[in-house]
């Protein structure tokens, strides 16, 4: 055999095994964020940070979570999903239960930021497991162009997906 053949199939063999790309990201201060509609769905979020889902799960730790003061409701019109989509808005006596995505680069959330046109991304705190946990959620807050509506089903069936797997209540 070819040493040099040899010698860069070796290369390849170690270079998979510790992927440029995993220790990349190991040396990246993390983040947590707080989901609560279609980004709960691993598909989806593998999809939008270009990944695999062995590689998010791998990656990220999901827990379910609650975001205390504030209400799941539907006021964004997506040309997406052909419908409304699921909001945060401040309602001192309601709860939403979530996903706690741990784990998140900087560049993961410019990603999903992309994505996330019209909504902004703030800092909350939840609870997981009854303890309070810093993470960041999207929100989308012009009131002026927010009206409740009817649920996109596409949405609607992506969530309830992922709501399922975690036991998690919708509206």
């Amino acid at each position: 055999t070819d040493p040099i053949l040899s010698f860069f199939k070796l290369i390849t063999r170690i270079a998979e095994k510790f992927s440029l790309k995993t220790r990349i990201r190991q040396r990246h201060p993390r983040f947590n964020l707080f989901v609560y509609g279609v980004l709960m769905n691993k598909e989806i979020l593998a999809e939008r940070l270009r990944m695999t889902i062995d590689e998010i799960n791998k990656e990220f730790r999901f827990r379910k979570a609650v975001l205390k003061g504030w209400k799941r409701i539907a006021n964004v019109y997506s040309y997406t999903y052909q419908g409304y989509v699921f909001n945060l808005c401040k309602d001192e006596k309601s709860s939403v239960e979530g996903i706690l995505i741990s784990g998140l680069t900087y560049e993961d959330l410019l990603r999903l930021d992309q994505y996330e046109i019209p909504y902004t991304r703030e800092e909350v705190s939840v609870f997981c497991n009854e303890r309070p946990v810093k993470a960041f959620v999207y929100v989308y807050k012009e009131k002026m162009h927010a009206k409740p509506g009817e649920v996109s089903s596409k949405y609607l069936k992506l969530v309830q997906k992922a709501a399922e797997e975690w036991n998690i209540k919708l509206p």
